[in-house]
């Protein structure tokens, strides 16, 4: 714990080990979908009210993930602290992954992974198509790349892993 007097703001994080640590090929990305789903709905309080209660005083309240761990993080007034912990707590002992936000942030995620494709695929197309047809899955049903690499045929290059 550090302690700088001079600003009035408290912050609290929760790492934990996860991410490809704790994934296999069977569950890959479950820590980007929990971390997510973590700081949304709880069983005390609805993604609304978890986002009226934060806004109300200031504070914010975040996720994040990586190869490694994740994270639930807050910050808000040192006099909203309680709030804070409070929030924190209930996300991490609480979640409710509700069904409706559970496919809402699927959708969203698969939206990303595809505009992630779209994104590697138009930039390696400017200097190496080989490079850009070996880093995607030749199964990957996505049209968007045929318009952002024109060149890609959809069949791995005879030199590919995936060609193997």
């Amino acid at each position: 714990m550090h302690q700088d007097k001079r600003l009035p703001l408290a912050t609290v994080h929760s790492v934990f080990r996860g991410g490809l640590l704790g994934e296999t090929a069977a569950n890959n990305g479950i820590t980007r979908l929990a971390a997510r789903l973590l700081v949304k709905d709880t069983q005390h309080r609805s993604a609304e009210a978890v986002a009226e209660a934060i806004e109300s005083v200031g504070g914010s309240i975040g996720s994040s993930f990586g190869n490694n761990s994740f994270s639930v993080s807050t910050d808000f007034l040192r006099p909203d602290l309680d709030l804070g912990i409070g929030l924190v707590s209930d996300a991490l002992i609480c979640p409710s992954f509700l069904p409706e936000t559970l496919a809402q942030e699927k959708r969203y995620q698969l939206a990303a992974i595809k505009a992630e494709l779209i994104s590697r695929c138009a930039s390696a197309c400017g200097s190496s198509v080989r490079r850009c047809m070996e880093t995607i899955p030749m199964d990957c049903p996505v049209p968007e790349l045929k318009k952002a690499c024109p060149t890609w045929t959809g069949k791995p290059p005879r030199h590919s892993a995936a060609a193997l």
